[in-house]
């Protein structure tokens, strides 16, 4: 055809699929190693959260590019703060983390980054990391709550009804339970700090045991083990990691620790509540096995 396009020749379908073929291993080819990568020392992790409270409008100028080294593994992560909502991007350089893990350390780094401009400006925000895009592109949310201890909440012998009378009961040893339940809050909202939280929770119970002023801790001690049934051994699990963060150091905790630290923690306040619920009386061993 003159003073017009020229038709397009169309060859043998035959060679066409060969060609597509032959493109289309090389793609696979290409996606094997890119899979082989993500699955050894470059996976890639986008978590998403929020500075809390959101209407405080936190934002980073510019994105903030970090290596992060801890004992088990290293990461890199580029994290983004606009509007208040967090978003970062994590690659793993070194170990094999679950996603609970990853996802406390990551809140870790990012609260201290938030807790330094909380710093300079005199302001008290918080972070939570809410959800994460795995590698294949499929997505978590996290839950509020802890899965394990949550499995547990249908075997504690007295009713929310019960709890809630004993909290505004107005007796003088509900001050300590309410202070006790704050530090479990607080072990759940800082992964790294369970141990020091649930610790206090338990000390706050301690100190409700407490007939004098005078009176040596140890004494006191002994007489709230008597009157809950608990050995010793039994907090001494949760003070031997307490003791390390307590004075500014830092032990490795692995989530089964974290999650037994949170569990015996958990049961010594529910022994206390059914402590209250006995009119303060001891804790009969019949119904109330020592806790070992």
């Amino acid at each position: 055809m003159e003073g017009g396009a020229q038709p397009t020749r169309i060859g043998n379908i035959a060679d066409y699929w060969k060609d597509f073929v032959y493109v289309n291993r090389i793609w696979k080819s290409i996606y094997f190693i890119q899979k082989r990568g993500v699955e050894g020392m470059s996976d890639i992790y986008i978590f998403s959260g929020k500075v809390l409270p959101e209407r405080a409008n936190v934002q980073f100028a510019s994105p903030l590019i970090l290596e992060v080294k801890y004992n088990d593994f290293d990461f890199k992560v580029i994290i983004n703060i606009i509007l208040s909502q967090i978003s970062a991007k994590v690659e793993i350089l070194r170990g094999n983390p679950d996603i609970g893990t990853m996802k406390n350390y990551l809140e870790s780094t990012v609260r201290s980054l938030v807790d330094g401009l909380g710093y300079l400006l005199a302001c008290g925000y918080d972070v939570e990391i809410t959800s994460v895009m795995l590698p294949d592109s499929s997505m978590i949310v996290f839950g509020v709550g802890v899965t394990e201890l949550e499995k547990e909440k249908d075997t504690r012998n007295f009713s929310n009804a019960e709890l809630f009378k004993i909290l505004f009961s107005g007796k003088p040893k509900t001050d300590y339970l309410r202070r006790a339940l704050g530090d479990l809050r607080e072990t759940i909202r800082s992964p790294h700090d369970t141990a020091l939280f649930a610790y206090r929770a338990i000390e706050s119970i301690r100190e409700s045991f407490r007939i004098s002023d005078s009176e040596d801790k140890n004494i006191l001690w002994q007489r709230m083990r008597e009157s809950l049934s608990i050995e010793k051994e039994y907090i001494m699990f949760i003070e031997k990691y307490r003791t390390i963060e307590a004075h500014g150091k830092t032990l490795p905790v692995s989530g089964d620790d974290r999650v037994e630290i949170m569990r015996r923690a958990w049961r010594i306040v529910e022994r206390f509540c059914n402590y209250l619920l006995k009119g303060e009386s001891d804790l009969p061993i019949n119904d109330f096995p020592i806790l070992k």
